[in-house]
């Protein structure tokens, strides 16, 4: 496992950028002789240590209506390869919100299904996801993320520009917490440590509009199972150079 202070590092982008450079290279998960390459995309690119952002997106789902919906036929499970898909705006509204820090949302989307991120060529992105309950009947984890270049948020026809972010990678890490463990909560805080997933990617190309689409597992807690595949739409507008 990961420590969560390394994963929030500018250490983790140079090993994450080595890591899409090396697979797309050599087919494997190899990060051997990736150096030079990586001088060389880093400055045709110009992403540079100092001016990376690193734009943290999290994912709420409403899981207990998913389970129940899936329970009574109203909704269909879905399968791993072919997830159901939620719909767009007011349709997975019901079922998904999106948050991240105010300066990075666009278009008033904040608290929406279909976030739109706001950003800069060779800023991170990180997504979490966890169910409004906190996890604590139902687990949902994303799996899958595909993108496509669109031609405006308004008009989200695909064009036949490649989408400047790079594929995702994801992470598993153990974190400690801090919180008083006791019916008191002024009482001091106890160490306990917990499990995060994250979906991580970067952002590549200036100036496009990406429409993406997210596939998230849900598991019932109770038995370790998954009950249902998901997906939904969002978007993400990189600024020009």
């Amino acid at each position: 496992m990961l420590n969560d202070k390394w994963i929030n590092s500018t250490q983790f982008r140079i090993y994450h950028l080595k890591f899409i450079i090396s697979k797309k290279r050599t087919g494997c998960n190899s990060l051997k002789k990736t150096g030079p390459y990586l001088k060389s995309l880093m400055s045709k690119k110009k992403i540079k240590n100092n001016k990376m952002a690193q734009i943290n997106i999290l994912i709420a789902v409403d899981a207990p209506t998913l389970a129940q919906q899936i329970q009574d036929g109203s909704l269909p499970s879905g399968a791993v390869n072919a997830p159901h898909n939620l719909g767009s705006y007011t349709s997975s509204n019901v079922y998904i919100s999106m948050v991240t820090q105010n300066n990075n949302v666009d278009n008033n989307t904040q608290g929406l299904s279909e976030l739109t991120i706001r950003c800069d060529s060779g800023d991170e992105l990180q997504w979490s996801m966890v169910s409004f309950d906190m996890n604590t009947g139902y687990t949902p984890y994303l799996y899958n993320g595909t993108f496509v270049s669109v031609v405006s948020l308004e008009k989200p026809t695909p064009t036949n520009t490649p989408p400047g972010i790079a594929p995702l990678t994801y992470v598993t890490a153990e974190v400690v917490n801090y919180f008083p463990l006791t019916a008191e909560p002024t009482d001091a805080p106890v160490e306990a440590t917990n499990t995060i997933a994250r979906a991580v990617s970067f952002v590549t190309e200036p100036g496009q509009t990406i429409q993406y689409t997210l596939s998230f597992a849900l598991v019932d807690n109770a038995n370790g199972e998954i009950i249902g595949y998901f997906s939904w739409d969002p978007f993400i507008a990189t600024n020009s150079a």
